[in-house]
């Protein structure tokens, strides 16, 4: 921040101190919209420069907690390898064997064959006459670019060349949008 800045925002403490005093501030001409439009401009520089900072802290914290977490996570694979193997073992001596302790358990349980489908599978069973195992689906979408083009928007309804309007279709008109906008 330059010694300008510090200039705008002092002036502005100062408007905002004595804003009680006297009545509230108001843009009444060009020479006023100008130093409003200063008065942001100053205020958008300290806060990209309360970001930057606060960025900065952020991403040397999320690097140390990276760092921390990780070896966290490789202590835990290597207790939960020593687990899984001292389970298997036991398991091949005795095939009801089950671990459980106050602070957790080892468990298994036989997974279901993945199913895997090739792009042929339909042909396939089409084939062999089981048409029975194929869904067969149609979709059907508004071709909403073009319904744009073609027809007019009268009174909140879309309405054809013909001046059909068509139920289904509202158009909601919106209001202006008034923007501020800075140089740079």
């Amino acid at each position: 921040m330059n010694v300008y800045d510090n200039y705008e925002l002092e002036e502005l403490e100062w408007a905002e101190e004595t804003e009680t005093e006297k009545p509230r501030f108001e843009i009444k001409n060009l020479e006023t919209a100008n130093w409003a439009l200063r008065k942001i401009t100053a205020i958008n520089k300290i806060m990209a420069e309360k970001e930057a900072l606060a960025k900065r802290e952020h991403e040397r914290i999320d690097l140390w907690r990276e760092k921390v977490v990780e070896q966290d996570k490789r202590n835990i694979l290597f207790f939960e390898g020593l687990l899984k193997r001292y389970f298997t073992e036991e398991r091949t001596k005795d095939k009801k064997f089950k671990l459980s302790t106050p602070y957790g358990s080892v468990t298994s349980r036989k997974q279901p064959a993945k199913w895997e489908y090739t792009d042929t599978a339909i042909e396939e069973l089409e084939k062999l006459g089981l048409n029975d195992f194929i869904k067969t689906e149609v979709t059907k979408t508004l071709k909403k670019a073009e319904i744009k083009k073609a027809f007019q928007a009268i009174n909140g309804k879309a309405v054809t060349k013909d001046g059909e309007i068509v139920e289904g279709i509202t158009i909601i008109e919106q209001e202006e949008k008034i923007s501020v906008n800075l140089s740079k």
